[in-house]
């Protein structure tokens, strides 16, 4: 995705530079030159800032997006290039449009500075689009400015806004920091339990399907115990790593602690769900780590259990039931799916 630069580094012409360093010249300066001059030395020194849209409520919050230039698709389509996965959202609920660099005043300054120009459009979504609390009209752009509130329904709100590269960067690693596994880059145990809710929520007011498959490593602490955990890191995420292959964007994959891991499958029956837990265990068994001491490899142990299963839609009655049949995969001699 492209930032946007502004200025290059470059120096000030001759003439500029002998009327900045000539005492004489200097004093027949008038007004408008010497703030032009400023003006450029300022707007070269001026780092690149890039549009975003930033999570401001619900299981997201603090998510920050980076924008490219051109369209940018928002919805629950998985081919969106901001994918939100609400059910209140529409599969393609709005685009937002970044164009050239337009010019703008930066706040508690009184230099112009720089800033991405953007348009939103409403694609006909359900639940509509809002503005600043403003309902748009469908198919009509309206410009953007940084701080806008954009409101999707269903609780989601952004703040469209530019940041520099490195308020970017550490948005992002703040973000991660707290609901990302740092080792695997999974989710971590906390946000997973709350997609969990969420999503066993929103397939009961759909009544739609939800499917949880919860595996664990066999025999991981003997990897560990002969190897080092170094190697048992290596290997949390090859496995990490080949899982994620197999999933779609819409399904969520998170690390619950150690060496298990779940996955959430929207939309999806008991029986489809098998067959991607057969998908994972094959995967899995296939992965061949190389060490000093030899070649790693590693199966899984996997249970699979379905919300149309549940006699209560409670997500640790669900979580319960996958996670017994993972003690029944264990039980039964390992490498299995149960």
């Amino acid at each position: 995705m492209n930032a946007y630069p502004l200025h290059g580094d470059e120096a000030l012409n001759a003439e500029e530079e002998s009327l900045l360093t000539e005492d004489e010249t200097i004093h027949d300066l008038t007004l408008s030159d010497l703030e032009t001059a400023e003006f450029r030395r300022q707007s070269q020194q001026q780092p690149v800032l890039i549009p975003t849209l930033t999570v401001l409520g619900g299981v997201r919050s603090g998510q920050v997006f980076r924008l490219q230039r051109g369209r940018n698709l928002i919805g629950r389509d998985p081919q969106a290039h901001i994918f939100l996965d609400s059910s209140r959202i529409s599969r393609q609920h709005c685009d937002i449009f970044v164009s050239a660099i337009d010019p703008g005043v930066e706040s508690g300054s009184n230099l112009f500075r720089p800033k991405p120009c953007a348009e939103i459009m409403d694609l006909g979504s359900t639940n509509g689009t809002r503005v600043n609390g403003a309902r748009m009209d469908a198919r009509i752009a309206q410009k953007l400015h940084p701080r806008d509130r954009i409101d999707l329904g269903g609780g989601v709100t952004l703040a469209f806004g530019v940041m520099r590269e490195e308020e970017l960067n550490n948005h992002l690693r703040l973000y991660r920091s707290a609901n990302q596994d740092e080792l695997t880059g999974a989710y971590n145990k906390r946000h997973t339990m709350i997609r969990l809710e969420e999503e066993l929520s929103s397939a009961l007011r759909k009544q739609r399907p939800l499917s949880l498959v919860i595996f664990d490593l066999d025999h991981f602490k003997s990897i560990n115990d002969t190897y080092g955990h170094d190697v048992g890191d290596i290997v949390l995420k090859s496995v990490a790593r080949r899982v994620h292959s197999l999933l779609r964007r819409e399904d969520v994959f998170g690390r619950f602690g150690g060496e298990e891991f779940l996955v959430l499958l929207r939309d999806t029956d008991l029986n489809h769900a098998r067959h991607v837990a057969e998908r994972i265990r094959l995967q899995i068994g296939r992965d061949r780590i190389m060490t000093a001491d030899g070649v790693v490899r590693v199966t899984a142990s996997l249970g699979a259990a379905c919300s149309t299963e549940l006699q209560e839609q409670d997500p640790q009655q669900l979580f319960k039931l996958a996670d017994t049949r993972v003690y029944e995969a264990k039980s039964s001699g390992r490498n299995r799916v149960v």
